[in-house]
């Protein structure tokens, strides 16, 4: 009997699949990035506000949202809007990246202070709009924008910001979608309350964080950007969070 001729080898598989190529190849950025990053930062919870300050941040957002439902009770619209059909789909895998919780003002103002005042400022996901008044309230910013993909926060949250003296805009989109990125590639501050987003939206948004421009802030709530182009210049404590204590990562364009 003949012996069978060794079988010549096939293709790499990454090229038999070159989405796992691509694939392969973020993990291993990914990873790199991890590895090589400086964690030489200090952790502060000073606020260049004194509390007063912080309590007129607060008593802005409870006038803002008054004059909010008060606008609604005098338009007959409902008080509270029903929740997106997006939050009623708890079975999905990426159901955790849409759970809500908002960061306080003593919070914002502590992350405010580690980093600029000015310029544009951006939250992801930015819920009911209360950060957003908090920075307007606190800083010297000539636009605050909200990106939102659930209608309830959408329409309450631009309702609440029609009472703020600043420029404000919420768009309703996928922050990490080509046109919501493209919403905040110039921004010179943007937030994000991160604290639940799975490692993959977390990709996502350091992906679309190289965009900015050099010397451009990131904060992330208790998970820092998986990328090489962020330095992490501050850990800020943040105790009044709706969820409890949380660190925020101040972390800057290189």
């Amino acid at each position: 009997m003949e012996q069978a001729s060794a079988q010549q080898p096939g293709p790499p598989i990454t090229t038999v699949w070159p989405k796992l190529a691509q694939y392969l190849s973020v993990v291993d950025a990914l990873a790199a990035a991890q590895a090589s990053k400086a964690w030489h930062h200090a952790v502060t919870d000073a606020s260049p506000w004194a509390p007063r300050r912080i309590d007129g941040a607060k008593a802005a957002v409870a006038a803002c949202e008054a004059a909010a439902a008060a606008a609604r009770a005098t338009a007959n619209v409902p008080h509270k809007y029903r929740r997106s059909r997006l939050m009623d789909l708890e079975d999905r895998p990426a159901y955790r990246n849409f759970v809500s919780g908002e960061v306080g003002a003593l919070s914002l103002a502590r992350i405010l202070g580690a980093c600029s005042l000015k310029g544009k400022f951006v939250d992801l996901g930015s819920g009911t709009g209360r950060p957003l008044v908090y920075a307007a309230t606190l800083g010297s910013f000539a636009e605050v924008i909200g990106l939102e993909l659930l209608d309830g926060y959408v329409r309450s949250s631009r309702e609440t910001l029609a009472h703020v003296e600043c420029k404000w805009s919420i768009h309703q989109r996928d922050f990490v979608s080509d046109e919501g990125a493209a919403v905040w590639r110039d921004a010179d501050v943007v937030f994000a309350a991160s604290t639940v987003f799975d490692e993959a939206q977390m990709a996502r948004i350091a992906a679309r964080a190289v965009a900015l421009k050099r010397g451009a802030w990131v904060v992330t709530l208790d998970v820092a950007l998986p990328s090489p182009h962020f330095v992490v210049e501050w850990l800020i404590k943040c105790p009044d969070c709706s969820w409890g204590a949380a660190r925020a990562f101040v972390q800057r364009r290189v």
